[in-house]
């Protein structure tokens, strides 16, 4: 349901000896990339030279952007004559997110780690490059450099002589279809690809705990008929049927884990998905200047955050009055994820204690069948109570690891100390939330409980993924 953007990158040098060359073959080189089909966002600096011609072409093209600064806005203004900033001002104060560079050593440095930022938070770079080698530090030939060693595709302009060389544009992703959404409704775009997800990993849970369930009976069931073909001392037909019902169980559990594996695929995809969604829905209210975004660890969704990212910062207006954003947070997701976590604890704690308290009772009664079954034994010659007797002292046993087994694959125990710590957590958060009277205040306390129930869902994912499934 999101739109699929293509980040585009860009680096040039400060001083051109033809501006109006380099200006035609920034928007020759956007063309392209355009007309393939893409839809574009920017990320570069906004130093004078070749980053205002390639930002003023962004403009021109209502392209959201992005902007690192090697310095603070005032200092970074220090590096411009009085005609330049004018010309780049404007630029600065729309940018959807302004990032700026701290803790370098010196102003190369300064720009040297912009570039490498716009580097790594782009698909595909624009460089306005000579060709040379780096004069100094924090040049444009280090990015480029920086660039091909983390095999970027690469759309190179001749500064002089405006040609294009191409590198590896065709390594550029080929999800390129953006599916119809209305830019006026960032919000609802977002609450769609929720739902949508919300359903499938609702959808997909029931099932992939279901087959972990008939993968289980059907092991069990083939092991029940060994076991009364050793006991019965089984022949003819009925023997045959046993065997052939082992066998096929076998088969069946066999093919029952194929169709798991996708199913828990698509369940734990999904609802890592939705989570995600789901953090930036309740960030949505929130003033966007004052917010940094929380961040998930799980490989395989960047390209799911960065599209809510984006449609996230194009909804500024959407931003509430301080008291009721705050207000918004508390009642939309802290109590709802509050009486969601305690739920859960007494749920599984519940539980724990259920499947604990049958394998020690399974253990017990296979302890006193197989008593009993020792003392028929002696009394006398094989009777249907004794072959019962017998049977359930051998099947009892396999109750403990069974239960056991299904309290380790539920992951108990974790689920309701986390759950606990969990509700502990967001009850301190939902106080301190009520103490918030600033925008630094309520956005710290919001992104620190967006990363904790993040985490929660990192920590999930981690479990479900290498530990079994439920």
């Amino acid at each position: 349901m999101l739109p699929n953007w293509t980040i585009v990158g860009f680096t040039g040098h400060r001083k051109l000896s033809d501006t109006q060359v380099i200006s035609d073959a920034i928007r020759s080189a956007l063309d392209q990339l355009q007309n393939s089909g893409r839809l574009l966002a920017t990320v570069s600096s906004a130093a004078s030279g070749a980053d205002t011609l390639f930002l003023e072409e962004v403009v021109r093209r209502k392209l959201p952007y992005f902007l690192v600064l090697p310095f603070s806005l005032a200092r970074f203004q220090e590096d411009f004559e009085a005609a330049q900033w004018a010309r780049v001002e404007s630029i600065v104060n729309t940018a959807l997110c302004i990032e700026e560079v701290h803790g370098a050593d010196s102003p190369e440095e300064a720009y040297l780690e912009a570039g490498i930022r716009t580097v790594e938070r782009s698909d595909v770079i624009l460089a306005v490059w000579d060709g040379q080698p780096a004069a100094g530090i924090g040049g444009t030939a280090e990015v480029v450099e920086y660039a091909r060693s983390l095999g970027k595709p690469l759309v190179l302009i001749d500064p002089d002589a405006g040609n294009i060389i191409e590198e590896r544009l065709d390594q550029l992703p080929t999800f390129l279809q953006t599916p119809p959404w209305d830019p006026s409704q960032p919000r609802e775009t977002v609450l769609q690809e929720f739902n949508q997800l919300n359903r499938q990993a609702d959808l997909g849970a029931p099932q992939a705990r279901q087959f972990v369930v008939y993968i289980i009976a059907l092991n069990l069931l083939a092991s029940g008929c060994g076991i009364f073909m050793s006991i019965l001392h089984l022949e003819g037909p009925l023997n045959d049927i046993f065997n052939v019902s082992k066998f096929a169980a076998l088969g069946g559990a066999l093919a029952i884990a194929f169709y798991h594996r996708r199913a828990q695929w698509i369940w734990i995809r999904s609802r890592i998905g939705a989570e995600i969604c789901r953090s930036f829905l309740a960030l949505w209210n929130l003033r966007r200047s004052s917010t940094s975004l929380p961040r998930i660890t799980v490989l395989g969704h960047d390209d799911l955050f960065r599209s809510l990212q984006l449609l996230w910062l194009l909804d500024a207006s959407a931003a509430l009055p301080l008291q009721q954003a705050r207000l918004s947070y508390q009642q939309e997701r802290i109590a709802v994820q509050l009486e969601y976590f305690k739920q859960n604890y007494q749920s599984a704690e519940n539980w724990s204690w259920a499947l604990k308290g049958g394998a020690n009772v399974a253990t017990l009664l296979a302890i006193f069948f197989g008593l009993l079954s020792v003392i028929f034994s002696e009394a006398g010659g094989p009777t249907w109570s004794t072959l019962a007797t017998r049977l359930l002292s051998v099947l009892l046993p396999l109750a403990p690891p069974i239960l056991l087994s299904a309290l380790a694959i539920q992951d108990m125990p974790r689920r309701a100390e986390r759950n606990r710590i969990m509700t502990a957590k967001l009850e301190d958060a939902a106080k301190r939330l009520n103490n918030t009277k600033t925008w630094p205040s309520l956005s710290r306390v919001v992104i620190g409980t967006e990363e904790l129930l993040l985490q929660e869902v990192f920590e999930w994912h981690s479990v479900r993924r290498f530990a079994g499934s439920r």
